[in-house]
């Protein structure tokens, strides 16, 4: 009886050392290959994540810019460059204008290669990326050529 008791304790102990050994071996694994994670982490190089390309800034057409910076005369089309300017620098790489051109080139291509004879050589026309330039086009000069009236607009005025 008293061998059998010696021999329960003792496995015990045993047990108890050796589920200790086991949670110390397990926190020591644990901690070393954090370590060397972090450690390596730290090493490694940083890479940013790609950006989209950026075009070059737009600016003003050089005659625009020269009027803007003189005295103002009167013409009737600089306020449509002014305009223009401003909404061409401010629209250009939105993505609301960027998804209207292309879809409008796609819609015309695919209406030539329906019509046309260039149709049988090419299946497919694809748009999907553009540059519109840094510049808008100037106007200068609006002249009216020819005056037309309708009877039924000159009844509503």
């Amino acid at each position: 009886q008293l061998y059998k008791t010696k021999t329960t304790e003792w496995f015990y102990f045993e047990m108890f050392v050796l589920l200790i050994g086991f949670i110390v071996g397990v926190l020591t694994v644990i901690s070393v290959q954090c370590f060397t994670l972090t450690w390596i982490f730290k090493l490694s190089p940083k890479y940013k994540p790609p950006r989209p390309p950026k075009y070059t800034p737009s600016s003003l057409p050089p005659d625009l810019s020269q009027r803007a910076s003189g005295p103002f005369k009167e013409e009737t089309c600089q306020w449509i460059n002014f305009c223009g300017a401003f909404l061409f620098q401010e629209l250009r790489e939105s993505n609301l204008v960027k998804k209207a051109v292309i879809t409008k080139l796609n819609e015309e291509f695919k209406e030539f290669l329906l019509k046309k004879t260039a149709g049988q050589l090419l299946h497919q026309v694809t748009v999907r990326d553009y540059f519109l330039g840094d510049s808008l086009p100037q106007v200068n000069s609006v002249n009216v050529s020819g005056k037309q009236t309708s009877k039924q607009t000159s009844k509503q005025v």
